[in-house]
């Protein structure tokens, strides 16, 4: 496992809770969305919501609202908060406190818009390697792990780093907006396209 890769559970299991971990975790997942985010525009505009945080301990977490491209437009929002109802409902159904759930609701959040964005790049012919955490609790386990797009190869550790630069790049152009105002990543950015491909 590669530095500051940590799954939730695995910060759980061994015995540390603590911020820092919060924070390589939360980072990661933030870096995995803004490579998926890199490789959507290639073929959609991407509406995303500006974090009403910036200045937080851990990296902010984009929202990706709706892609649309001559052909279609998809709400992903939508799509998102299906998935969270369905978990939180099920929580609900096995009994589960209003504490906990509330504290999985954020994780649903998260894990559930990485699947959605995931699923949409399938659809599309892209070819997703993943792996199954332990999160018990959840109908989709999957992890991302790797990525072959139209012949192009990235690795785990390409796609945190090109998610990184990906993430520096939106977050300068998001810190000049109003929080939870929304921007256009137009279709084929061409600073976008630089980071992910070059």
């Amino acid at each position: 496992m590669l530095k500051n890769q940590l799954t939730p559970t695995l910060c759980q299991r061994q015995g540390n809770r603590a911020p820092e971990c919060f924070k390589r975790v939360r980072d990661l997942e933030t870096k995995q969305e803004c490579f998926l985010i890199g490789l959507l525009q290639l073929k959609y505009n991407i509406i995303c919501e500006r974090p009403y945080k910036f200045k937080i301990k851990s990296l902010p977490f984009f929202k990706v609202k709706t892609l649309y491209n001559v052909y279609e437009s998809i709400d992903v929002q939508k799509l998102t908060n299906e998935r969270v109802k369905s978990l939180v409902d099920k929580d609900r159904a096995d009994n589960v406190d209003e504490k906990t759930i509330r504290r999985r609701t954020e994780v649903y959040r998260i894990s559930e818009h990485l699947h959605v964005l995931m699923d949409i790049l399938i659809s599309n012919g892209t070819n997703i390697k993943t792996k199954e955490n332990r999160h018990t609790t959840m109908a989709d386990r999957r992890n991302l792990y790797s990525i072959n797009y139209e012949g192009i190869n990235f690795s785990k550790k390409e796609i945190v780093e090109k998610g990184g630069s990906i993430h520096s790049l939106i977050s300068e152009e998001f810190t000049k907006k109003r929080p939870n105002s929304t921007s256009l990543l137009p279709l084929c950015d061409t600073e976008i396209m630089s980071l992910l491909l070059n």
